[in-house]
């Protein structure tokens, strides 16, 4: 009885009972205290077997206390690129393995060019690519940017019986690699526009001081990139840029709800959103959220998936 009332949970203080009630409930206590110490050393040893150790710059996070061989994780990004013209890949060699069994992987993953620390969820993820006995090089599957910046690949290898799991670290030596923004000279003026050219519907009302967004669709054809984006106050932004695209089958349009937009946004907020599509022209549609009244409607085109919006063309 006394044993499990005090040491039913390591992490709870264990209550002595008073000595004065004599001997037998001494000496109960201090074996409880025995058996909760016994306990919390044991807690100890599991969370140091278990929790990841971050380790010295240049190499990959470890398992202190696995027994395990710890490999090696080497990577080596594609070249940078135009938007528009070309892809992005990764290529991881492991070595220092011991006795490797044939179940292993390597899983890249790729952070967008808003995303400096590798925190936020990827735009890409390259997993289970499956590591030879041998050894070499493993490539990963190719992703298209839709926006310019600087993109951080993290490639991660499974490991096995006889061989630690390794991550490589954020921004690792040959891991960043920058997309540009295509040159405004370099863009054909010829470029169709977007079949059916896309729609952006928007509806609302004031309340107070601001505005609640009560419906905001947008109707594109299928294949097409959905790209919203929200600033100025970061508070009342559901998040800063989100990329989807609009998925059925060919030829197809669809109605595409952005319902994290529904919802109600102060003054100074700025919202916008872009329908595009690599060789074609696309639609760009902003809302500026003002201080007691309607929102500031801005309708421009963009040329290809630069997100520079423009004039759109006449005729």
């Amino acid at each position: 009885m006394l044993r499990r009332a005090c040491c039913d949970a390591v992490m709870h203080p264990c209550t002595v009972p008073q000595v004065k009630r004599g001997d037998a409930i001494a000496k109960g206590a201090r074996r409880c205290a025995r058996v909760r110490a016994r306990l919390a050393a044991a807690a100890a040893a599991l969370l140091s077997a278990t929790m990841p150790a971050t380790a010295v710059a240049g190499e990959v996070t470890k398992l202190q206390s696995d027994p395990r061989a710890v490999p090696t994780i080497a990577t080596l990004a594609s070249p940078s690129v135009t938007l528009g013209a070309g892809q992005l890949a990764d290529v991881a060699v492991i070595t220092g393995r011991v006795a490797p069994q044939p179940d292993a992987t390597v899983t890249f993953t790729l952070f967008g060019p808003d995303d400096v620390d590798c925190t936020r969820p990827p735009v890409f993820e390259s997993a289970g690519v499956p590591y030879p006995v041998g050894g070499g090089a493993v490539l990963s599957a190719a992703f298209t940017p839709v926006l310019a910046g600087t993109y951080r690949w993290r490639a991660s290898y499974s490991g096995d019986a006889n061989n630690q799991p390794v991550v490589a670290p954020c921004n690792g030596a040959n891991e960043n690699v920058t997309v540009f923004a295509p040159s405004p000279l370099a863009s054909s003026s010829a470029l169709p526009l977007l079949a059916p050219f896309p729609i952006v519907r928007v509806r609302g009302r004031t309340e107070g001081s601001a505005v609640r967004i009560t419906l905001i669709t947008v109707r594109a054809a299928t294949g097409t990139y959905l790209v919203t984006s929200c600033t100025g106050r970061s508070r009342g932004c559901p998040y800063r840029e989100r990329i989807t695209q609009i998925l059925g089958a060919p030829g197809r349009v669809r109605t595409e709800h952005v319902r994290p937009f529904e919802r109600v946004f102060r003054s100074g907020v700025v919202l916008r959103v872009y329908v595009v599509q690599e060789g074609r022209i696309g639609k760009f549609t902003s809302f500026k959220i003002k201080r007691r009244q309607a929102p500031i409607r801005t309708d421009r085109c963009v040329r290809g998936i630069s997100l520079a919006p423009a004039p759109c063309p006449v005729g």
